[in-house]
């Protein structure tokens, strides 16, 4: 039986990183390079890796007094609140003695009037931090308004459309979730009367002769930027690998691991096992025990998203410097977002009515705009537009192609 909301989690993984750290600084990594088989060299890798971190890894019960408390609880206030509950049962216990009584009830609100305060100081500070990341501000105010809720595992898809067994249930979640943005491309097709093969053949290429990219190698000090930058918050993959813990290893694993984008970069091969993704369905709105009333939020290991990275720093250093995308463009941008859209269009419609003119504006909110995406229309826009020929070409071919993912419900996979 899957467990209730209401259970309390008292369990958590710890990890003795100093014997992770020794066991993984006495590996000799050269012999994983060995293979001229990318994929066999990444499955070898990082077998290894996680064959260390499991014999270091236990999960201990924590205590009551150890389980997770709002972060501007101190210790001191903690030794405050307890003695004001032990204040509270003598005057429960002597219900006639007035003098414990009003002991009792100055100390709580003393101690109520304490934990207000470092409440409203945590809160300032927060605020104060996150001014200029309006993403961490709005978290930051949801937080203090209580309007955050926490996620619960969606154990009702564990009885999709009646089955019984929680292992049909979570396949058809996966065959949905697969399948979903292709059965709506292929509706789309229908309705143009045409595919994607022709589609991609009326691409068109510039008129300018275009500039090849090319993926220049990685080193191991960009290697360490890039996983100093994750964000330590973030759920691991299906690896279980966080970015703490690779944060801590960082400088014992960073040779072979730049070794491994380096060879990625040079043969066009995205390794097979990083192309793994863990879903985790997050509930929208109607009936919870169907799959199309979920959201699926693909958990990629930290392995996958640092090499994405070395790609993505390149790619963006091309287009930018060719001016390939259009200004208008502000989304995933550096140095550009949604605010800089919200002023051009404020301006715009201000500047039209100052000369009596008529504005019109139309906003299109594109259903599965990702999932239907058409990989090979893409890939030629890529070739034809935008100049990404050859070994880095097929980087793209295989990064975006075979694919695969599990879905998770708990312990449940």
């Amino acid at each position: 039986m899957p467990p209730s909301s209401k259970t309390i989690n008292r369990a958590k993984l710890k990890q003795d990183i100093d014997a992770i750290r020794k066991d993984l600084s006495v590996i000799d990594w050269s012999q994983i390079f060995d293979s001229r088989d990318l994929n066999k060299t990444v499955i070898s890798f990082c077998f290894r890796l996680s064959q260390i971190i499991s014999k270091h890894t236990n999960i201990i019960t924590l205590k009551r007094r150890e389980r997770a408390i709002k972060p501007w609880i101190t210790p001191g206030l903690i030794r405050c609140m307890r003695h004001r509950d032990r204040l509270h049962m003598q005057a429960r216990k002597y219900p006639d003695d007035i003098l414990k009584r009003i002991i009792y009830t100055r100390y709580r609100n003393f101690c109520n009037n304490l934990l207000r305060k470092l409440k409203r100081q945590y809160d300032d500070v927060s605020l104060s931090t996150n001014l200029k990341n309006p993403k961490k501000m709005w978290r930051s105010i949801k937080d203090i308004c209580h309007l955050t809720t926490k996620i619960q595992d969606p154990y009702e898809l564990l009885n999709t459309e009646g089955a019984a067994d929680a292992k049909v249930s979570l396949d058809k979640c996966n065959i949905y979730f697969s399948t979903v943005g292709q059965t709506l491309a292929n509706s789309i097709l229908h309705e143009l009367q045409t595919d994607e093969k022709k589609l991609a053949a009326k691409v068109k290429p510039r008129h300018q002769i275009l500039n090849s990219f090319f993926m220049t190698p990685t080193d191991e000090h960009e290697v360490e930027n890039i996983i100093m930058s994750l964000q330590n918050d973030k759920a691991p993959g299906i690896d279980g690998l966080s970015n703490a813990l690779l944060k801590e290893i960082k400088d014992v694993i960073i040779s072979p691991l730049t070794t491994i984008f380096n060879q990625s970069l040079l043969t066009g091969v995205f390794p097979e096992q990083w192309k793994i993704a863990c879903i985790k369905p997050i509930y929208k709105a109607g009936t919870k025990n169907s799959p199309q009333n979920y959201r699926p939020i693909s958990l990629l290991t930290a392995f996958s998203k640092l090499l994405e990275k070395v790609v993505s720093n390149r790619l963006n250093n091309f287009i930018e410097a060719n001016n390939l995308i259009s200004s208008r463009q502000f989304g995933f941008r550096s140095g550009k977002s949604t605010e800089d859209a919200v002023t051009l269009f404020t301006s715009t419609i201000a500047g039209h009515l100052d000369h009596n003119k008529t504005s019109l504006a139309v906003f299109l909110d594109l259903s599965k705009a990702f999932d239907t995406v058409s990989i090979p229309i893409l890939l030629e826009k890529l070739e034809t537009q935008f100049g990404i020929r050859g070994v880095a070409l097929d980087w793209f071919r295989s990064y975006l192609t075979e694919r695969k993912h599990c879905i998770r419900v708990g312990a449940y996979e």
